[in-house]
């Protein structure tokens, strides 16, 4: 079946951001018969211009590979978007709104613009500020032509050749995640790697991963939750896998709890409560670290035999997701 154009889709916000958007928007091009180029050439894990995406994953179809992006089109949406600009990342032409009083279930409006009242991109050509609208100046922006909604929201009659697709924080059936594409071999082989090496550990044990955000969003429960759990749910020979953004959730459970503990060694900077994707603090070739190792812990995490994850962070998403049990899994800060 030929497909009817692409669906160019932008990166923005951080990784776990990242991948639910792919989701998105693969479920997108999927509905409308499109191809789909994944651009994360934005800097913000590694060079600007650098195509980091492919130096991750693989490229099965509909993705094809970002060097098949037509030079010269004859239409892109949102048609405000020049199509000289089509390599420019998200949010140096656009700023995203949020309304501030409430948002609308989207089941109860229509796709394309109606769902502009909940949130929207607005088009600057500029790179924007980020500050708060009120919510007189949000609707006068939603009504603007300049403005165009979010991927998740996007109709699916658009016509033009090329379709802009970005998101934030969209909602994704857990079958649309476990359809991303896969890390590549390579990658993927030091991962496996790594899990036996964990393995050799405690070989009879139960690998149990653990992901504890706790720098600039914190999870619903503090860590007694989870020290709770951890002592009511495991033996104390369980193989505790430990993927966090903050040094002291690893002291934390190591002065509390006998289990074994193994972790990623990662070099935390003296500004690390900042959030480890802030990756805007580091040059380009650490933010491409600061990818590695976040992609690698969320793949560790989803080998591990029991998932305690946090409820509230797209991160634990992926790696439930990629996981695959929902038997097996449970959020550590929700009672």
């Amino acid at each position: 079946m030929d497909h009817q154009g692409l669906v160019l889709i932008k990166g923005c916000a951080g990784l776990g951001n990242r991948l639910l958007t792919l989701a998105s928007g693969l479920g997108y091009a999927q509905r409308v018969n499109r191809q789909v180029i994944v651009d994360w050439r934005d800097g913000k894990y590694g060079a600007v211009g650098q195509d980091v995406f492919a130096d991750f994953f693989q490229l099965p179809p509909p993705i094809i590979a970002i060097s098949q992006l037509p030079k010269t089109m004859s239409s892109v949406y949102p048609g405000i978007w020049p199509t000289e600009w089509i390599d420019r990342p998200i949010y140096d032409l656009c700023k995203p709104c949020k309304n501030p009083l409430f948002a609308i279930p989207k089941t109860w409006l229509p796709r394309g613009r109606a769902r502009m009242i909940n949130t929207h991109w607005r088009f600057t050509g500029k790179t924007a500020s980020k500050e708060a609208l009120g919510i007189f100046a949000y609707l006068g922006s939603a009504l603007q032509q300049k403005s165009f909604p979010y991927g998740s929201d996007l109709e699916e009659n658009i016509r033009e050749e090329v379709v802009i697709f970005s998101d934030y924080l969209p909602t994704v059936e857990t079958a649309l995640l476990q359809n991303l594409p896969p890390l590549k071999n390579s990658i993927e082989s030091a991962i496996q790697i790594r899990m036996e090496e964990f393995r050799k550990i405690a070989p009879t044990s139960q690998l149990v991963g653990i992901h504890v955000r706790y720098t600039d969003l914190k999870p619903a429960q503090g860590l007694d939750r989870l020290l709770h759990l951890v002592k009511a749910r495991l033996s104390e020979d369980a193989l505790i896998f430990l993927a966090t953004d903050a040094p002291e959730v690893h002291k934390f459970l190591q002065e509390n709890v006998s289990n074994p503990i193994v972790k990623q060694e990662i070099v935390f900077s003296e500004d690390y409560h900042r959030g480890l994707h802030r990756t805007e603090l580091v040059d380009g070739a650490d933010r491409t670290r600061l990818m590695a190792e976040a992609l690698t812990d969320m793949r560790l995490l989803s080998l591990c035999e029991l998932l305690f994850y946090q409820s509230n962070s797209s991160f634990s998403d992926i790696a439930r997701a990629w996981h695959g049990q929902p038997q097996k899994q449970e959020a550590w800060d929700v009672s």
